[in-house]
């Protein structure tokens, strides 16, 4: 194992634990690390995308993103955000061109033709972010506040703090450390050019990263 890669990574970790604390100090650690790890890998494949990579900066833009709307009240902003995720790994998935505007449904539906053309065992992966994918949707539509006066409907947003418990927080930190851990593991399977030549003579780092 190349110690001076992992010194690098293991910095980052603790650099990005420590802005990420400031915002919402009750988040786990570990959780937190794996986090990077993750994101570290798709920023990884930007030299490999190169062209097409717009799709995978807004990725880990949103990734990033999702640390901010753990510190705010909104359990809707969250899944906003992890529904932007979801997307754009699956324009990531599929090597769209950056100007690309290929809707929702075609996503899925071209994604799922690749996962069922190869016989990797990844179908629990993929059901799984498709699933995260639906309850993002069924959450973020919900009507179920029509009927309130619109100032009361305010006031509720205003007050309520969807995330005021600790275990909560990390429940959805968690939710989402896992759904990049299935990501990764369907890139890593389905891209395998791609992440060989990312991490050409970094194999050991690419397995560190991974546990």
């Amino acid at each position: 194992m190349n110690t001076s890669d992992i010194a690098i990574y293991e910095r980052e970790i603790e650099n990005f634990k420590t802005l990420a604390l400031q915002k919402r100090e009750d988040l786990d650690d570990n959780l937190l690390a794996k986090l990077v790890k993750n994101l570290t890998i798709f920023k990884f494949l930007e030299d490999v995308y190169d062209s097409k990579n717009h799709h995978l900066q807004c990725f880990v833009q949103d990734s990033l993103s999702i640390i901010d709307s753990l510190s705010h009240n909104s359990i809707r902003y969250y899944y906003f955000i992890e529904r932007s995720s979801i997307e754009n790994f699956l324009r990531i998935f599929l090597e769209l061109e950056n100007e690309d505007k290929m809707g929702v449904m075609k996503l899925f539906k071209e994604s799922a033709k690749i996962v069922d053309s190869r016989k990797l065992n990844c179908e629990p992966e993929y059901e799984l972010i498709s699933n995260h994918y639906d309850e993002c949707c069924l959450f973020v539509h919900s009507n179920i506040a029509a009927g309130q006066p619109i100032s009361k409907y305010l006031k509720d947003i205003l007050v309520k703090n969807d995330f005021e418990s600790p275990q909560l927080v990390n429940q959805y930190l968690l939710r989402f450390v896992d759904l990049t851990t299935q990501m990764i593991k369907l890139i890593c399977e389905y891209k395998e050019n791609h992440i060989s030549n990312a991490f050409y003579r970094k194999k050991e780092l690419l397995i560190w990263l991974r546990n």
